[in-house]
């Protein structure tokens, strides 16, 4: 009985420490504990202020803006966790058909059915990368009909006054409307060529298992195709740890705004003040103090 091609794969792509590690989803976990304790902290705190704050219009607003910034945040973190869990899926699970297809060569429903399943996740992504600039769009907007901002409100926190920095504050603000875009536009290309490259290879591998021994050849494409699917992998890996260090910044600077009230240090947003009112909710609250 002749060893399978597999297994002979296998154990040269250990040998180059190209397999997918196993040390993956645990590492992941931690840094799904950290962001989501990091996170949960930062949240916490602004309801906390945002509860036991005198209640003024403007930094109301500020809290909940800090607050959907934050969660926000840990979303893009999960969606980015769970593309790699379905990446080292799709990576481990194509090792296995591989196996299965070698011992079970007539059956042609299990490449079919894999072929759909690559289909499948193309669209659910495809619907992710366009859902995603959009909610944030129609999020902003929705500020801006509900709070009367004089502008469309991107959640960005400038240590400076706005109108002394004009350019730099829209320049942030595009590039803060465009981020989500860009990030699952980079990760959804990935996962893209991974998904494609494989859905591909299922075609060509159809066709060689009419052979009575798969060729050489045959095994080449499959060396070629799992180091594909590990290096997008690497891709993935150094993505979230940028997505984390992101996040990770970005609550700090959020939770900054909350505990640094003074004059001059505080970030600025992009609200109308109405002043008289401002004035005339002060001089009330001394004269009840008084």
């Amino acid at each position: 009985m002749s060893v399978p091609p597999s297994s002979l794969v296998r154990s040269a792509l250990e040998g180059s420490g190209m397999l997918a590690s196993s040390e993956y989803p645990r590492l992941y976990s931690y840094f799904a504990i950290y962001s989501t304790a990091a996170t949960a902290y930062c949240v916490g705190g602004s309801l906390a202020y945002f509860i036991f704050m005198e209640g003024a219009t403007t930094e109301k607003l500020q809290c909940i803006q800090i607050t959907l910034t934050m969660l926000s945040g840990l979303m893009k973190l999960c969606n980015a966790i769970f593309q790699q869990n379905k990446l080292n899926t799709l990576l481990l699970g194509f090792d296995g058909l591989w196996d299965q297809l070698y011992e079970e060569t007539q059956n042609r429903e299990i490449m079919e059915k894999s072929e759909k399943s690559c289909r499948l996740l193309y669209k659910i992504y495809k619907f992710f990368v366009i859902f995603t600039p959009t909610a944030n769009i129609l999020m902003a907007l929705l500020f801006h009909l509900i709070f009367g901002v004089d502008q469309l409100t991107l959640q960005i926190y400038m240590p400076f006054d706005n109108k002394k920095y004009y350019v730099p504050v829209q320049i942030a603000q595009i590039t803060l409307a465009v981020s989500p875009l860009l990030a699952n536009t980079s990760s959804f290309l990935l996962y893209l060529i991974a998904s494609e490259q494989l859905a591909t290879y299922m075609r060509v591998i159809r066709r060689k298992l009419r052979e009575e021994k798969i060729s050489k050849q045959t095994i080449r494409e499959h060396q070629e195709i799992i180091k594909l699917l590990n290096n997008t992998n690497d891709l993935f890996s150094w993505l979230l740890y940028f997505e984390t260090t992101v996040i990770s910044v970005e609550c700090s600077c959020s939770a900054y705004t909350l505990y640094k009230p003074e004059e001059g240090s505080r970030y600025q947003l992009s609200v109308k003040v109405d002043e008289s009112r401002s004035a005339s909710e002060r001089g009330s609250r001394s004269e009840e103090t008084l």
